[in-house]
């Protein structure tokens, strides 16, 4: 009987000894999917910042495009300006030379 008891409570420690180790395991587990998690959060986090970024880059694509476009049109005035003022100043001369001309 005395020999029995032995085994069994061998067999006891054993299995709580197993179980233990599977409470181990089950705890390093859990620690591996809260840091799965949280990776996860963060890629989410960071896709999330990615997006916007490439938003706001869109928009000073456009921006840019639009001051481009903004500086033709002023350089087109300018030239204009110049031209005017030039047919300006030899209308004056003209007018100039024929006064003195009288």
């Amino acid at each position: 009987l005395a020999k029995k008891q032995e085994e069994l409570q061998a067999a006891v420690d054993m299995q709580q000894s197993e179980a233990m180790e599977m409470e181990g395991h089950f705890e390093l587990v859990q620690e591996l999917v809260k840091k799965i998690e949280d990776a996860e959060t963060r890629m989410k986090e960071q896709a999330n910042l990615c997006s916007s970024l490439q938003g706001q880059i869109s928009h000073l694509k456009v921006d840019r495009e639009n001051s481009l476009q903004a500086k033709d049109t002023m350089e087109l005035m300018q030239e204009q300006w110049e031209d005017e003022r030039a047919a300006f100043l030899e209308e004056i001369e003209q007018l100039k030379l024929a006064s003195q001309a009288e």
